[in-house]
């Protein structure tokens, strides 16, 4: 058997979203520090801020702007290439992470995460994520239909996050990162969908407008919640990601509509269908 023919872009794709990852914690850990030391607190305070209520509280305020203007001019660039790309490309799948407030979340009070904690916390939560949408829901679609994957998935995801948001020691994170990692099923489900009722040579246009939704949406979401999150800082650090689970509701509503039409009369298929027979 020829190893080409099973292992693709598979190694790419790992090593792209590894790549990703260790730069996104990295940045984040490095704008903290700058922001402290801008703000000339002493160098215990900027090696364990997490454990420094006040302190904390102004440096996470001023860190969440910077890393707005950052995602926001970072994504922004990133929009004519995912046009291009997914244009010339029908297989490349291609999936945007975003990690927005998480460390500065995780690094408050009570939880105190510490870079290590943290690393440790995010290598945890992107293998479960992988393992789960690689090893698990293949298995899964052999006896639950794939809508009701996406239905899961979104609901515990929903579930996630209200209990990231409440969380009060590390064990409640750790348990909502569990609980993410079947986050993933919504995305192959509707993307399976949507490719379905596109003709064949159409697929590298909806792949590339997807991608482009995704990106923007990404820009939008971003700056919402970088700038929120300072705002809700002094009352309910945790409010972001209850706003996230309210958006994760309206998916889960979605899907539910898209699972009660019928197959064979799709509103795009019927539409198609109509076109020809007038042609």
């Amino acid at each position: 058997m020829d190893l080409r023919t099973i292992v693709t872009v598979e190694p790419v794709v790992f090593l792209y979203l590894m790549s990703g990852l260790l730069n996104s914690f990295a940045v984040q850990q490095l704008v903290l520090v700058k922001v402290c030391e801008e703000l000339h607190f002493e160098k215990e305070v900027c090696s364990s801020f997490s454990h420094n209520s006040q302190e904390s509280l102004v440096i996470q305020s001023k860190a969440s702007y910077v890393m707005l203007l950052y995602v926001a001019v970072l994504t922004f660039l990133s929009i004519p290439m995912s046009i291009l790309l997914g244009a010339w490309s029908d297989q490349g799948g291609r999936k945007l992470g975003e990690q927005a407030i998480l460390i500065l979340f995780l690094t408050l009070p009570p939880q105190h995460f510490s870079p290590e904690l943290y690393g440790v916390y995010n290598a945890m939560k992107m293998f479960l994520g992988g393992a789960v949408l690689v090893g698990l829901f293949p298995l899964l679609l052999r006896c639950i239909r794939e809508i009701t994957l996406a239905k899961l998935g979104a609901l515990l995801r929903v579930v996630s996050f209200i209990l990231l948001a409440f969380s009060t020691n590390t064990w409640m994170a750790f348990l909502s990162a569990v609980m993410n990692s079947f986050s993933g099923f919504p995305g192959p489900v509707l993307r399976s969908m949507a490719s379905s009722v596109v003709e064949q040579n159409e697929q590298g246009a909806m792949y590339s407008c997807m991608a482009s939704i995704d990106t923007i949406c990404i820009i939008i979401g971003s700056s919402a919640f970088y700038a929120l999150y300072p705002e809700t800082l002094s009352t309910l650090p945790g409010f972001s990601f209850i706003v996230m689970a309210g958006f994760q509701v309206i998916l889960l509503i979605l899907v539910q509509w898209l699972s009660e039409i019928p197959t064979s009369h799709h509103p795009l298929i019927d539409a198609e269908n109509r076109n020809t027979t007038e042609e």
